[in-house]
């Protein structure tokens, strides 16, 4: 037995224009040539040929041809008004004096004016606008045109309905949906829902939402269920003393937040770090958003931070929060800082000030952060950025163990300028392949400034490979390329390099300092929470990687 397979006979397809050969094709079909030819004409509409045409010249089993007569080319004489609202064109760019004397009238700018009167329609309470446009006058290949619009009922939005197994406030989900009962409609709000609860760290749907207008009110039906947003990540343990191999010192990280246990959107974090070498750090916060309904919140919190027996800073901060957009929020914010000096030994036989001081700062700044990615904890594609700027007073405090003489060629009151930002890109490569972009920059400006008014940089935060917050900087710009690997949802391994400029303090004052680090880590998900290890090597300016000096960042994040 033979079997023969033959392809489907195929027909060639010729459009001349004055015997000239304008288009030609393959059809595998009638239906494929039918579909083919539409397109050809489509385009000539689309410049303005509204009265093109194809006519038939010969037709065979293996070879068809057509003549082509685009006719006159259509322009639009004058657009004008009909029953539309004069104030709506003209925001719209659309009213006869914006309009382009002799422009050519073809389908897909039809289509675009008619789609920008509809959105704006249903972007003000008309979501059953229907538009059309109506040719009043013909003339010698030019057109009059008039808009006839039927604008429908004005829809306003009433209840949010909660039919899933999270049911918070309608009230407070209005705040956070930044739907209010009661005005009117907005199709953007409602293309919006779906991001906002996908980026939430509230709660996420268990069925998608539904619209449903009921004469002139519009009812949204939500199916939630809470989140786990909330988190815990820590590690204890020992370490070797470097001056007493023979004693363990105690080190460890806790971080615990807290979110929305009353169900109103509220965060609570505390976290706590201790070195093992007398390097401490404890930072409190807490936010309460929508306070009385309005798409404002409150914020506050405590960092204590004290470096060996060197030192110790507190800075309390205060805020009123704004929040936009998905997941954008602004704050104003009342900051203070207080530095003191413990090792009052430092001072003897001092002839100059050293590096540390007491002082105390306050400051008034803006901030503002925004988050638009595919997942709050380990996101593959977006963007997340964060931004502050403040400005303030400094006071230098003479420390009780210091000679007087030290603060004579200081200012001891002087104005203070921070700035400082974290933009975070996360690209899709290819599959399971994804590259997350990170720089980390700030810069503070005073007269007089010490180790303990800088930026603390170094650790897997800030810069790998580097000992906790071991760089004190008055400028740096921190740049992470990172090579990820996903394994599942939220496991990956990757690849990264950190390269960081920084004006750094050193014993001969502040210097110009370059840091580079190398590594690889993983991070794997499971039903305790998120493990992650990297080990990386880190330099500083022309020296070489030196195994001896790496280091191992481990964490642990446990969601619930």
């Amino acid at each position: 037995m033979t079997l023969s397979l033959e392809s489907p006979a195929q027909t060639k397809v010729e459009i001349f224009q004055d015997d000239n050969l304008v288009h030609d094709f393959i059809g595998i079909d009638s239906l494929d040539i039918h579909r083919k030819k539409q397109e050809f004409l489509y385009a000539a509409f689309n410049d303005g040929y509204l009265f093109a045409r194809l006519e038939t010249d010969s037709v065979s089993p293996m070879y068809e041809s057509y003549s082509y007569f685009p006719l006159h080319k259509v322009f639009l004489k004058e657009l004008q008004a009909g029953n539309a609202e004069s104030e709506v064109l003209k925001k719209l760019r659309l009213s006869s004096k914006k309009m382009k004397k002799k422009q050519s009238l073809g389908l897909t700018m039809i289509d675009e004016w008619t789609n920008k009167i509809i959105t704006y329609y249903e972007e003000n309470g008309y979501p059953f606008c229907k538009v059309s446009l109506n040719v009043s006058e013909v003339g010698n290949a030019s057109v009059v045109a008039g808009w006839n619009i039927d604008k429908g009922p004005a829809i306003i939005f009433d209840s949010i309905i909660m039919k899933g197994d999270y049911r918070p406030s309608d009230k407070f989900v209005g705040n956070w949906l930044g739907i209010e009962r009661g005005e009117l409609y907005d199709e953007r709000k409602i293309k919006m829902i779906n991001d906002r609860i996908k980026m939430s760290d509230i709660a996420s749907q268990s069925n998608p939402f539904n619209v449903f207008f009921s004469g002139e009110k519009a009812r949204i039906y939500l199916f939630l269920k809470k989140k786990k947003s909330s988190s815990f990540d820590g590690i204890l343990g020992f370490a070797p003393d470097p001056d007493n191999p023979a004693k363990l010192l105690f080190n460890g990280d806790i971080f615990l937040k807290i979110n929305n246990s009353f169900n109103h959107g509220e965060k609570l974090l505390l976290q706590w770090k201790n070195s093992g070498e007398g390097t401490q750090e404890v930072k409190i916060s807490a936010s309460y958003p929508f306070i009385a309904g309005l798409p404002l919140g409150l914020n506050g919190s405590l960092e204590i931070f004290k470096k060996d027996t060197s030192w110790v800073k507190s800075t309390q901060r205060y805020g009123i929060s704004y929040f936009s957009g998905v997941r954008n929020e602004s704050s104003l914010f009342y900051e203070r800082n207080e530095n003191r000096v413990i090792a009052r030994s430092i001072y003897e036989n001092a002839s100059v000030l050293p590096q540390v001081a007491d002082s105390r700062s306050t400051f008034t700044g803006l901030q503002f952060t925004s988050l638009k990615a595919d997942d709050i904890i380990v996101p593959r594609r977006g963007f997340s950025f964060s931004a502050e700027i403040a400005l303030g007073q400094k006071e230098i405090l003479k420390n009780e163990a210091a000679d007087e003489n030290l603060y004579d060629s200081l200012q001891l009151q002087s104005s203070v300028f921070r700035m400082k930002s974290d933009f975070h890109y996360y690209i899709p490569i290819r599959k399971a392949w994804h590259l997350m972009l990170r720089n980390y920059s700030g810069i503070i400006e005073s007269t007089s400034l010490f180790q303990n008014d800088a930026f603390l940089l170094g650790g897997l935060q800030t810069l790998r490979g580097f000992d906790e917050k071991s760089i004190a900087a008055t400028q740096y710009s921190v740049f992470t390329t990172e090579l990820r690997f996903f394994l599942e949802q939220r496991s990956y391994i990757n690849l990264f390099s950190d390269f960081a400029w920084a004006r750094a303090f050193e014993s001969t004052g502040i210097t110009n300092k370059r840091y580079l680090s190398a590594g690889a880590g993983i991070s794997f998900s499971t039903r305790a929470g998120i493990f992650s290890i990297f080990y990386a090597l880190g330099k500083e300016g022309s020296q070489s990687f030196s195994i001896k000096n790496g280091k191992i960042h481990f964490g642990v994040v446990t969601v619930f």
